[in-house]
């Protein structure tokens, strides 16, 4: 298996180089998400702008899945 990685995956590996605690690395881990949850955000914007997303009233009234007993 040869594993390409990709500019910012790259970045990120460079910078992260050095040792953290924990709690630093809990830190790390909710700055990334919540960099991951903005861009997504910013994606759903623009499809919504674009009419290519559903409207939350749409999506409400979508079928809903029955979970199994």
């Amino acid at each position: 298996m040869n594993t390409q990685f990709n500019e910012a995956q790259l970045a990120l590996l460079d910078m992260l180089s050095m040792k953290m605690t924990k709690a630093e690395l809990a830190s790390l881990k909710r700055v990334l998400s919540d960099f991951c949850a903005e861009l997504a955000q910013r994606k759903i914007d623009k499809l919504e702008a674009q009419g290519k997303f559903p409207t939350q009233e749409e999506i409400r009234s979508m079928h809903k899945r029955v979970s199994r007993q």
